[in-house]
C-alpha cells in the first residue's frame, strides 16, 4: 500500500540522483583519484569544488597523445618510412622488429582516442543532466563540439582537398554518441518508471541501463563485423565507389589519383563501435556504483577477454581479419605480421587487439593510482596529466612544432631535401631522431601547461575548453 502513494517517478529521479551522486556529487563514492581544483561561481564570489575528474582517463589519454606524436614526428623528422594498414596495401616491415614495433605503439591510439571519448560523452552528458541543462542544449554542445574538431580535421591537413583524419571520425562520432546516449537515457528512465511499480527504484533503474547496456553491446558486435563483411579485395582499389559510401564507410585514395577530391582515411561509421563500447562501460560503471579497484579488475578482465577473442580470430586468418593474404610470410608464421593488422577500416582483429590494449592500460593506471597515490603520479605536474587535460590541444600542436622543429633543423644543415611528408630521405638517423622527439614533448609540456591554466580561467561555455 505504501509503495502505491508514492510517486515512483519522483523515486525514480530520487534514484537516478543517487546514482550519479557517485560520480558527479561532492563526495564520490567510487573514491577516485582527484584533482584538485577549483571554478568560480557565477557571483564571482565562493569558488566550489569541479566537477570530480577520473584521473585514469587523463592519464590514458596524455599516454595516447605521447605515442601518435611518435607516428607523426616520425614523418617530419625521422628516415623511417613505415606504409599505412590500409585494406589494399599493407606496410612490409622486411622483418623489422624495431620499425614494426615503432609503429605498432601508435597503433592502439585511435581506438583508444574512440572509445574513451565514448566514456566522456557519458561522463559529461549525466553530469550536465543532474544540474538541469536540458537535452538540446547538451546535444547542441557535442554538435559544436563536434563541428570543432572537423574544423580542425582541414586545419592540420592544409589541403584544399578533403582527406579524413581521426578528427574528421571523432567530430562525427562524438555527435552520434551523444545523440544515442540521450536517447538511450530518456528510454531508460521511462522504462524504470514503469518497473519502479513492482520493485525499488534503484533495481528498476540498474535493471532498464542493463538491458540498454546489452543493447549496446550488440550494436557494437554488429558494427565491428561490418568493415569484415563489405570491404572488397585489393584488386578494387582504383574501383570507383559513391562518395557517400566512401565518406562514411569504405577507406580509399584519392579517386582518380590526379583530380579526386575524397581521400577516405577515417570514415566515422566503422569506427563508431569503439565509441558505444566505452559509453555501455562508463554506463555500466555509473549506474552500478563501481568502485576504483573493482573498475581496475573490470578493465583488466576486458583484457584478457578481447585477447581470448583476437588470438583465434588472427589465427583462422579468416572473417575477421581483411586481405591477409597481403601479407609475406603469413601471419602464422610471422610475429611481426600476426600483429601486423588492416586498421583502414579497422578489422575485427585489429579491433580486438588493440581495445585489449586499452583496457590493460587503464587497468594498470588505476593500480598504480591506488599505489601512487601521494606521489607526482597523482599530481597535475605528472606529464601524463598534463598532456590529457588538454589533449585536442596537443593534437592540433604537436603538427606545428614538429614541423618547425624540421624547419630550424634545416636551417642549420641537419636535415636536407623537401619538407613534404612523402621525402624523409635527407632526414635524422634514428638516435638523433629520439632525442629531438624528447625536446619537442618537453615544448609541448610547457605549452600545454600553460594552455590548461589558461581554458581553465575562461567560462564553462567557452570554446577553449574544447581543447
Amino acid at each position: 500500500m505504501l509503495r502505491e502513494e508514492n510517486d515512483p517517478d519522483e523515486s525514480l529521479r530520487s534514484a537516478v540522483s543517487q546514482t550519479e551522486e557517485g560520480l558527479f556529487g561532492s563526495a564520490p563514492t567510487e573514491g577516485t583519484p582527484l584533482l584538485a581544483g577549483t571554478i568560480t561561481q557565477p557571483n564571482g564570489n565562493v569558488p566550489e569544488l569541479k566537477p570530480p575528474r577520473l584521473l585514469y582517463l587523463d592519464h590514458i589519454r596524455g599516454l595516447l597523445m605521447v605515442l601518435q606524436s611518435i607516428d607523426h614526428s616520425r614523418m617530419f623528422l625521422s628516415r623511417m618510412v613505415v606504409k599505412h594498414e590500409e585494406w589494399w596495401s599493407m606496410p612490409d616491415f622486411e622483418g623489422s622488429l624495431y620499425h614494426w614495433f615503432v609503429r605498432f605503439l601508435s597503433a592502439v591510439c585511435a581506438p583508444g582516442f574512440m572509445a574513451t571519448m565514448g566514456m566522456s560523452i557519458v561522463l559529461f552528458t549525466m553530469s550536465r543532466h543532474r544540474i538541469g541543462w536540458s537535452w538540446p542544449t547538451i546535444l547542441k554542445h557535442f554538435f559544436i563540439r563536434g563541428a570543432v574538431l572537423v574544423a580542425f580535421n582541414f586545419v592540420t591537413v592544409g589541403s584544399i582537398r578533403l582527406i579524413t583524419t581521426v578528427l574528421f571520425a571523432l567530430g562525427v562520432d562524438i555527435f552520434l554518441g551523444a545523440c544515442i546516449v540521450s536517447l538511450e537515457v530518456l528510454t531508460s528512465e521511462r522504462v524504470a518508471s514503469k518497473l519502479s511499480q513492482t520493485r525499488s527504484p534503484t533495481e528498476a533503474l540498474r535493471q532498464a541501463v542493463g538491458f540498454s547496456i546489452g543493447c549496446y553491446c550488440l550494436a557494437v558486435a554488429v558494427i565491428t563485423v561490418l568493415p569484415s563483411w563489405y570491404t572488397p579485395s585489393p584488386e578494387h582499389a582504383n574501383d570507383h565507389w559513391n562518395w557517400l559510401y566512401r565518406l562514411l564507410f569504405l577507406p580509399q585514395m584519392f579517386q582518380p589519383a590526379e583530380t579526386g577530391w575524397l581521400y577516405s582515411m577515417y570514415p566515422p561509421i566503422p569506427w563508431l563501435g569503439m565509441v558505444l563500447w566505452g559509453v555501455a562501460l562508463q554506463r555500466a560503471i555509473t549506474v552500478y556504483q563501481l568502485k576504483t579497484r573493482t573498475v581496475g579488475i573490470l578493465h583488466a578482465a576486458l583484457a584478457v577477454a578481447m585477447w581470448l577473442i583476437f588470438i583465434p580470430v588472427r589465427l583462422n586468418l579468416g572473417f575477421g581479419n581483411i586481405n591477409p593474404g597481403q601479407l609475406h610470410p603469413s601471419p602464422r608464421e610471422s610475429i611481426i605480421n600476426f600483429f601486423n593488422l588492416t586498421k583502414y577500416p579497422p578489422s575485427v582483429a585489429y579491433t580486438t587487439c588493440m581495445l585489449g590494449l586499452v583496457h590493460a592500460y587503464c587497468a594498470l593506471f588505476i593500480l598504480l593510482e591506488l599505489k601512487l597515490k601521494e606521489t607526482i603520479w597523482a599530481s597535475p605536474r605528472n606529464p601524463l596529466t598534463v598532456f590529457g587535460r588538454s589533449a585536442f590541444f596537443f593534437y592540433v600542436l604537436h603538427f606545428y612544432v614538429f614541423a618547425l622543429f624540421r624547419k630550424v633543423l634545416y636551417w642549420v644543415g641537419a636535415v636536407r631535401g623537401s619538407s613534404a611528408w612523402e621525402d624523409q630521405s635527407g632526414n635524422l638517423p634514428d638516435g638523433w631522431y629520439w632525442v629531438c622527439w624528447l625536446i619537442g614533448l618537453a615544448i609541448l609540456y610547457a605549452a600545454c601547461a600553460r594552455y590548461y591554466k589558461f581554458k581553465s580561467g575562461t567560462s564553462p561555455e567557452s570554446i577553449f575548453r574544447f581543447f
